[in-house]
């Protein structure tokens, strides 16, 4: 994924609530939402693995990559193998992670979010950070965690009110994972890539040519175990976009 907000322990009924981006080349073949030997998950057909996945123990795993050309390599793993590995591990995410960072160097940089029922833990490859989430509502993209982004700002914004009611409607969360504010060029990260893409890839939802938002997903896992996961397809066309598919799994 591209853009995560979650809110944890914070919403009345719910553990975790989680919604997202996933931002990819529209030409990487893709399989949406479906079980998958255990994990319910959007597929990577090329590099396998995914984005953002669960199991039926309610863990949940979500990573986006570090934007940064400079630190890329040639022929690295795919990332999307790490979410498969921790969630048929059937390991706490505190025990995954000890046993894992001491390998997160073999990949491109990432951002990577563990839920093991009980406690939530974010990393960074880039500077091997580690931190256990409290309570709260966070957001991050494809930078450091506590560094804002416009889009971190904006999804910031538009996602909290939308819990007032206490009702979760997937409708809702759709919408606004389809803003697609622009923010001005002094507001925009310097990543390592130019102004003309760091000006595409700053909205919440993008769009362009070659490259875009290709699905959107909201999780909810509640206080009793039940797990609800809503996945959204897209194509984008030149003068609109389509919604390829809509996905619901119960656990």
């Amino acid at each position: 994924m591209c853009l995560i907000w979650f809110s944890y322990r914070s919403h009345p009924g719910c553990r975790l609530l989680l919604a997202g981006n996933r931002d990819e080349f529209f030409a990487r073949p893709t399989v949406p939402l479906v079980w998958r030997d255990g994990i319910a998950a959007g597929w990577d057909e090329e590099g396998g693995g995914t984005w953002l996945g669960v199991n039926r123990l309610g863990h949940l795993a979500a990573l986006t990559n570090y934007r940064d050309p400079a630190r890329q390599r040639q022929n690295p793993p795919s990332r999307g193998e790490i979410i498969s590995a921790y969630l048929r591990s059937g390991q706490t995410a505190a025990t995954f992670l000890r046993q894992f960072r001491n390998r997160a160097e073999r990949y491109n940089p990432f951002n990577l979010l563990l839920f093991d029922g009980e406690e939530m833990f974010f990393y960074a490859s880039v500077n091997d950070h580690l931190e256990q989430m409290a309570a709260g509502e966070h957001a991050f993209s494809n930078g450091f965690f506590k560094v804002d982004w416009p889009k971190t700002r904006r999804i910031k914004e538009l996602l909290p009110p939308l819990m007032a009611s206490g009702d979760i409607d997937p409708e809702l969360f759709f919408a606004a994972l389809r803003d697609r504010h622009q923010p001005a060029d002094e507001e925009l990260p310097t990543t390592g890539v130019s102004i003309g893409w760091e000006r595409v890839l700053a909205p919440v939802f993008i769009t362009s040519l070659i490259y875009g938002t290709r699905s959107s997903a909201v999780v909810a896992i509640k206080d009793d175990g039940q797990i609800d996961f809503y996945e959204r397809s897209y194509q984008h066309k030149k003068e609109r976009l389509e919604i390829t598919g809509d996905r619901h799994l119960r656990l």
